[in-house]
This record gives C-alpha cells, sequence and structure tokens, in this order.
C-alpha cells in the first residue's frame, strides 16, 4: 500500500549497542489492534498516521480507523497485563469532540507531564487539538487552526503532515497550509493563556524563506535548546531546514539538501518522510530519496561547521543493505546511546530497521518483519505509518499491516 502524501513521521526503535544480529531474535511481534478482539479492540480498518509516547511510564499510541474516520487510542495497563483500547475522537461526544472525519497525521508531545496530540480534520480541513486533563481524568478537544479566528489563525485547509515539541516549556506544532501550500506554526503563550501563529516557510521572505510549495513530511528536535524542523520543498523537491536564533529572535532557513553540493549532497529529489533524533549533541536527520529510492541521512558536524550526507539504504551494500526501493516511513530514536531507524522497503513489502554500531563503525541493517519467520512475524505488507517509544528501557514499533488493515506491534526484549 501507499499514500499520496508524506506523514509525520514518527519513531521507532533499535537493536543491542555491540551490533548483535537481529538473527539473536529477542523480537516479538503482535496484531494490536483491527482484528476485534477484548479491552475495546475493534474489527475495522487501522493503523495509519501513527503516533506514541510514554505517559505515566507506559506506551500510548494514537492512530487512525479508516472504517469510521476516527482517531483511535491504545495504552497498555501495566496492572492489568493488558492492552486497552477507545475511539477518542470522531465518533462525537463531550469535551469538544466532532463526528467529522479525523485522525490523520497525528503527532504528540508531553506538556507539563500530560499528552498533547494534533492531528487533521479532513472534512472541516482544520488541526486538531486533544489533550488530557488529569485532574479531571478527561480529554479536552478543540479545532485549533483552519477555522479563522484571532492570533494569527487562518481559515486555509491546514493540519497535514505535523510535528510537535516542547521549547521552554510549552507546546510548539508544525504542520502544512495545504491551501497556499506553506509551512504553519503554532505555539501555546502561557503568560496570556493563548495560541499564536505564524506562515513560517512557503510565502517567500527574509533570512533564506522560499515561495514554494513546503510543509510536507516535518520532524523536529531541539538542538542547542532550540528547535530545528525538517521537512520537504516539493516544488524545488528539496529537503528544508528552519531553525529558531534565540540571539536574533529570528527563523533562519536553508535548502539543506536536493539541490547539489559538497558533503555529500545529491540533486535527486528528496526531503520525504523526514525523521530526527540527537546523536551525541548533534542532530542526525533520514529522509527518502524519491530519485533513487533509497533512504538518505544527513548528520550535523559541529567540529566542521558543516553537514555531512549519505545514502544509508536502498542502493545495495554490506551489513544487511538492499538495493530495493526504500524511502518511505522513517521513524528514529536513540537506544543503549545509538541511533535506529525503521523504515519501509516498497519492493519487498517489509518493514525494514537500520542501526549504528559504535563499536564497528559502522551501520547495521535487516528486514524486521513482513518476510515471515519466529515471533509472530508476518508475511503481510507492513512498515508503514512507523512510530517507536521506549518502554521499560526497549523499543516499542508500532506499524501498519497493509493486508490486514491492521495496526501491528513489534517489541524487543
Amino acid at each position: 500500500m501507499r499514500r499520496t502524501a508524506v506523514a509525520v513521521g514518527t519513531l521507532v526503535m533499535l537493536l543491542a549497542l555491540a551490533g548483535a544480529p537481529a538473527g539473536a531474535d529477542s523480537w516479538s511481534f503482535e496484531t494490536l489492534d483491527g482484528d476485534g478482539g477484548a479491552n475495546g479492540r475493534t474489527a475495522n480498518s487501522v493503523g495509519m498516521h501513527n503516533t506514541t509516547l510514554l505517559y505515566e511510564g507506559v506506551p500510548h499510541v494514537w492512530y487512525r480507523n479508516v472504517t469510521g474516520g476516527d482517531l483511535r487510542h491504545a495504552w497498555w495497563n501495566a496492572a492489568a497485563g493488558a492492552w486497552a483500547f477507545e475511539t477518542l475522537d470522531g465518533n462525537g461526544g463531550a469535551n469538544g469532540r466532532t463526528a467529522n472525519n479525523v485522525g490523520y497525521w497525528a503527532t504528540s508531545t508531553l506538556y507539563q507531564g500530560a499528552p498533547h496530540l494534533w492531528y487533521y480534520d479532513a472534512i472541516g480541513g482544520d488541526l486538531r487539538h486533544a489533550w488530557w486533563n488529569a485532574a479531571v481524568g478527561q480529554w479536552g478537544f478543540e479545532t485549533l487552526d483552519g477555522n479563522g479566528g484571532a492570533d494569527g489563525r487562518t481559515s486555509s485547509a491546514v493540519g497535514p503532515y505535523g510535528a510537535a515539541a516542547v521549547y521552554q516549556d510549552v507546546p510548539h506544532v508544525w504542520y502544512q497550509n495545504a491551501t497556499d501550500g506553506d509551512l504553519r506554526h503554532a505555539w501555546w503563550n502561557a503568560a496570556v493563556d493563548q495560541w499564536g501563529f505564524e506562515t513560517l516557510d512557503g510565502n517567500g521572505g527574509a533570512n533564506g524563506r522560499t515561495a514554494n510549495t513546503v510543509g510536507l513530511d516535518p520532524s523536529a528536535a531541539l538542538y542547542d535548546g532550540v528547535p530545528h524542523v525538517w521537512y520537504r520543498d516539493e516544488t524545488g523537491n528539496d529537503l528544508r531546514h528552519a531553525w529558531w536564533n534565540g540571539a536574533a529572535r529570528a527563523w533562519g532557513f536553508e535548502t539543506l539538501d536536493g539541490n547539489g553540493g559538497a558533503n555529500g549532497r545529491t540533486v535527486n529529489s528528496v526531503g520525504t518522510y523526514t525523521a530526527a533524533t540527537l546523536y551525541q549533541g548533534v542532530p542526525h536527520v533520514w529522509y527518502g530519496d524519491n530519485t533513487g529510492g533509497d533512504l538518505r541521512h544527513a548528520w550535523w558536524n559541529a567540529a566542521a561547521g558543516a553537514w555531512g550526507f549519505e545514502t544509508l539504504d536502498g542502493n545495495g551494500g554490506a551489513n544487511g543493505r538492499t538495493a530495493n526501493t526504500v524511502r518511505d516511513f522513517s521513524a528514529a530514536a536513540l537506544y543503549q546511546g545509538v541511533p535506529h531507524v525503521w523504515y519501509n522497503d516498497d519492493t519487498g513489502d517489509d518493514l525494514r530497521h537500520a542501526w549504528w554500531n559504535a563499536a564497528a563503525g559502522a551501520w547495521g541493517f535487516e528486514t524486521l518483519d513482513g518476510n515471515g519467520g519466529a515471533n509472530g512475524r508476518t508475511a503481510d505488507m507492513v512498515g508503514y505509518y512507523n512510530a517507536v517509544t521506549l518502554y521499560q528501557g526497549e523499543p516499542h514499533v508500532f506499524y501498519l499491516d497493509a493486508t490486514g488493515d491492521d495496526l501491528r506491534h513489534a517489541r524487543y526484549g
């Protein structure tokens, strides 16, 4: 299965620090939702646009119910030793819920210790916001942008392709204005108890901004304490990079890859399905090369004051690499201090996994699921809409089984 839009990226898991082969099989697999069953499971088509995080020490995952047009929520009940499930939004109800078709491109973060979600309402063309109010034990909901209003809101169709981060103790979210082809930015202003909004890129302007159609597949990370955002320039077929310059109180912008240049850059069409994390204190970004059908990797070399670039997988080579088309649905995280990436093998319809083996100074690669095998693996078409979190120090990965229309779950350890 393929989607026409470029997604968020979401984040996933890892292998052993010393680079133990994946065959030292500590992975296990299950169909988590979409096949019916207990505790609120559904038999609907589910598992797209996944996002995950830990709340009160246990994993929560949110994902789209395609059949119902809803946002689903699953969480681990450690006391009961079982997963619980609910339809969170899209079926109407109290506290600002809607009956619209929602749950696309969900992204999440914790703010003041509680989960906050942003996702797209396809009926209203809006950015939705849901948050857990622990004091009253219930969820709150609102249409955050796309329905007009104060403080820089727009009435354009906004909300696809989300990324979120907490900066200076308040949430920031980046998302696309699909009407105008811009990158939008919303942030909570705690001092005045209201949201602020701006068009960040795509409408031209100073400091390297562009008038191109931008804002697809954003990912965000804090580096040196300030937000950095990576996203696709659809007009130029490039990877864009925006960052906040706190000293100048201004955003800076650049085309990072796709326009050729030094240090391994390419002129190929790049920038889809971005995923970012920090490793040894500097940002690393993974993204698709649509021309070559490859997974690209960019990292900041602070000593040289320059970015480095490589084709990581999809061009064949050593240590388990493949020559298949691999470029979509990237998710990245640190496990035992080193980066791991999960992404789709479009040729084999598999879930791929790459990890940095610091001892060997080399990357390792494996097909993790989709090729059959032990411990609950499947031969179905899998590896789409990947998301990852660490629970009890081990990676848990959530992804779509496009054959069964299910939410899959892989866990290490």
